[in-house]
């Protein structure tokens, strides 16, 4: 499988943008991951200051993930990461701030159709706050049965 390399569109009524990602973006985007992902490990007592930079470097492929922009600043990222015939949903990222604005929904039916709902499984997915939104329902889906055949399947 062959991953789509082209940058996503983000619906026309969006006040975000998708833009494509470099391995200079990774930096600012370890800063996003550590400001999106601190509340939850705190909660966990997990916390490491620079441990959460350094694994979002470690792994980050801008070949595969895509920047989401708002009036011109980096506010979050999504990898969409082809392996055999699933795709891994990867860095899925979205500055606090920015949270429940319905961003992270949009992010992840537009990567949902861009994987063509194949099987789908999810990893390091911040920007969708557990059992407060759709988008959460749907993320536990990918996560825990790893395939489905259609997006209404996904909806609650």
């Amino acid at each position: 499988m062959s991953a789509n390399l082209e940058v996503p569109r983000a619906p026309e009524d969006a006040v975000w943008r998708f833009r494509s990602l470099t391995i200079h973006d990774g930096p600012a985007l370890a800063e996003v991951r550590a400001a999106a992902m601190r509340p939850s490990l705190e909660r966990l007592g997990r916390y490491d200051d620079t441990r959460v930079r350094q694994r979002f470097l470690d792994a980050f492929d801008p070949t595969c993930a895509w920047g989401m922009e708002r009036d011109g600043r980096l506010i979050g990222c999504v990898a969409l990461r082809p392996e055999g015939d699933e795709y891994w949903l990867e860095h899925f990222l979205l500055l606090p701030e920015h949270q429940g604005q319905g961003i992270g929904s949009q992010v992840l039916a537009i990567m949902l159709q861009r994987a063509g709902v194949r099987p789908c499984a999810s990893t390091s997915c911040s920007a969708v706050r557990l059992g407060r939104s759709t988008t959460a329902s749907v993320s536990r889906s990918i996560t825990r049965t790893r395939s489905t055949s259609s997006w209404s399947e996904l909806q609650p």
